[in-house]
């Protein structure tokens, strides 16, 4: 008796002129809507796979939601960003009711924080948003090397409206940040759809699903430095400009803050050059930061203005934190790099 082929297997024949052929599951061509001589298109997966696409097929992928199903705005407005994020290309906004001008006020403000989001219709009872970006001309190399400079400029001018008292360049940093953030979201979303598209995903970098995961890390952790880098500018906002801070404390800042950059810097770097000694580099800088950190703390107990020394402990805890997560970028580059089966280079 003959062995049953299983049903996920097919058999390769080779017609004339040199090419090959199969057949597809039946129950999934039914799907589909197909027929005989229908046409689809073939694309070569970065994993040796191949994915076929109904020809016909509207790739956009859409929402619809239901004003009612979301008991606060703000909530509306954090799905709406993840969906923006995860490569959504056309969003319908309903509501059985007359949508509250505060809601759409929130909502068009949106328009703000995610590039090439916008309203393609309205009415009293519905706003239909459509994603307008020509994915084509970006890499997401140059976006991730975008945001990454952006976290490092961010950090500098922090320290430094610290360190010399300046509110207004405090101030500046904190208005930057919403521009940084902005590149962060259209990268998740760039990287979404890479892996739902694998044309895209050659033409951005030769990236798949594994590296894709290893990019959104990434990303997500120069968010994180870059609010830590917000919440130190806060900070001085805080203080005022009457706050000088001592030179042995102002001294030890700015060597903790040098260490951290070139923690940042070296991360950032072994991820896009997939350099093991710059990962490996960052993560050994964090032992000479902790200890740093312990000294400096130790030298606020003596101080006598709380205020200072509670602003000053917050800077320390950010300084730690944007320390932490460059050692989280340096593993996601070591992530991307460490692959069996894949050379470093």
């Amino acid at each position: 008796m003959k062995n049953k082929i299983n049903r996920g297997l097919r058999r390769l024949q080779q017609i004339k002129g040199g090419s090959y052929t199969t057949s597809l599951p039946k129950d999934w061509v039914e799907q589909q809507g197909l027929k005989g001589g229908d046409l689809l298109d073939v694309h070569k997966c970065l994993d040796g796979a191949l994915r076929l696409y109904p020809s016909s097929v509207d790739n956009s992928q859409k929402i619809t939601l239901n004003l009612e199903e979301f008991r606060r705005t703000k909530d509306l407005g954090y799905s709406i960003r993840t969906y923006y994020m995860q490569g959504c290309d056309i969003i319908y906004l309903k509501s059985k009711k007359i949508i509250p001008e505060d809601v759409k006020t929130h909502i068009r403000l949106l328009r703000m924080e995610l590039p090439g989001f916008d309203i393609i219709k309205e009415s009293a009872y519905s706003l239909d948003f459509q994603v307008m970006i020509d994915k084509k001309t970006y890499t997401i190399d140059s976006l991730v090397s975008t945001t990454s400079e952006f976290a490092d400029r961010l950090h500098r001018d922090a320290i430094k409206s610290l360190i010399n008292c300046h509110t207004g360049l405090a101030e500046d940093v904190v208005g930057r940040v919403s521009e940084a953030l902005r590149q962060y979201a259209l990268s998740v979303r760039l990287i979404s759809q890479a892996t739902q598209d694998t044309p895209y995903a050659s033409a951005i970098g030769s990236m798949d699903c594994r590296e894709a995961v290893t990019y959104v890390l990434f990303s997500r952790d120069i968010q994180r430095i870059i609010y830590h880098s917000s919440s130190i500018a806060n900070q001085v906002i805080t203080f005022g400009q009457s706050n000088i801070i001592k030179k042995n404390l102002a001294d030890t800042i700015k060597w903790i803050s040098t260490k951290v950059l070139e923690m940042q810097n070296s991360a950032s770097k072994a991820f896009l050059n997939k350099d093991v000694e710059l990962a490996l580099n960052a993560i050994q800088l964090m032992s000479e930061v902790s200890a740093k950190d312990k000294m400096f703390r130790s030298n606020l107990l003596v101080e006598k203005n709380i205020r200072l020394v509670i602003g000053l402990s917050k800077v320390a805890d950010d300084l730690r934190r944007i320390a932490g997560y460059s050692v989280a970028m340096a593993d996601d580059a070591m992530n991307r790099i460490l692959v069996p089966g894949k050379s470093k280079s």
